[in-house]
């Protein structure tokens, strides 16, 4: 007695609707399976390239911080004895991103004014206000997922403002005559700055000190000619990293 064999129907053989279905679910998995390992290497070269996880934006880390500049040695000084930018230290505040270890930024320090006045034949007294602006980058890793060593330079502008009152009098008594003059006064010098930070994380918090030489290749003064200034500093910063 023959069996009766039914032959397989092959999967073209199925209603136009089935064919669909079957090929937008393949298609959907191809993706899915693409997406994750886009993914997946993407979290592994961030991983690899400066020993960081990925964070909020993956490889790439968003930072600010506030800054405490504390002036330390002079390494050298103009000869007519300028004590140089913010003797008393600064405060100031960075932001920037870094991308595989590689830090990009801006910063900006305001120091404390500074005045004295003088008395004899002639009173007067003077106020001086300095401020740095500029650009920072380097490059730095992150060690046990917490610890970050950055090596970087900054390079940028450094601006003084001084603003004197001199009172004169000539003469003594009802008779004298008396005159006061004031004077304001601006000068800008570049300035490169090399340096090393060291910071510690704690989730998304960043604290840190920051070594560096703050120097200024050309400090013009009319008397003297050029001459250069070179200060060791000191500081720490206190912000976020995403």
């Amino acid at each position: 007695m023959r069996r009766a064999h039914r032959a397989e129907r092959a999967p073209w053989h199925l209603s136009p609707p089935v064919v669909a279905f079957t090929i937008v679910k393949r298609e959907a998995w191809g993706f899915v399976v693409i997406a994750t390992l886009i993914s997946w290497l993407t979290s592994a070269r961030a991983s690899e390239g400066d020993g960081s996880s990925p964070g909020l934006f993956g490889p790439i880390h968003l930072e600010a911080a506030g800054l405490v500049a504390l002036s330390g040695t002079q390494l050298s000084s103009p000869h007519y004895g300028w004590p140089g930018p913010g003797p008393g230290g600064g405060v100031g505040a960075r932001a920037g991103a870094s991308y595989l270890g590689i830090y990009g930024g801006l910063t900006y320090v305001d120091y404390l004014s500074e005045g004295d006045c003088t008395e004899g034949t002639s009173s007067s007294c003077g106020s001086s206000h300095g401020f740095s602006y500029g650009v920072e980058g380097g490059y730095g890793r992150m060690f046990a997922q917490r610890l970050i060593v950055r090596a970087q330079l900054g390079i940028g502008d450094h601006a003084v403002n001084v603003e004197g009152t001199t009172y004169t009098c000539q003469g003594n008594g009802p008779s004298a005559s008396c005159s006061t003059t004031t004077s304001h006064s601006s000068t800008h010098f570049l300035y490169l700055e090399p340096g090393l930070m060291v910071a510690l994380t704690f989730g998304p918090v960043l604290a840190g000190v920051v070594g560096s030489v703050f120097f200024m290749p050309q400090v013009g003064d009319p008397s003297i000619g050029s001459t250069t200034f070179t200060q060791f500093r000191v500081g720490a910063q206190l912000g976020v990293r995403l």
